[in-house]
């Protein structure tokens, strides 16, 4: 699954100009259904961060893993 993320953060000091993060990247996963409404999601990814936090620019590469929890009514 392809991901791109704009985040700002417009409360923090200087405002959502100088504190925001850029991620975009993949991720894989695998659903497993636990009944008909449950299922259960483990999932990995490599990401691309790059950003700035109170004004001072950082980037560099991100790894994300994780297990989702998914109902359907």
């Amino acid at each position: 699954m392809g991901r791109y993320v704009h985040l700002a953060i417009p409360t923090a000091p200087q405002g959502e100009g100088a504190n925001f993060v850029n991620i975009s990247g993949i991720s894989f996963g695998l659903r497993k259904n636990l009944n008909s409404a449950i299922a259960i999601l483990p999932e990995v990814g490599v990401y691309w961060y790059d950003g700035q936090i109170t004004g001072v620019k950082t980037s560099g590469p991100g790894f994300q893993y994780g297990v989702m929890l998914a109902t359907s009514f």
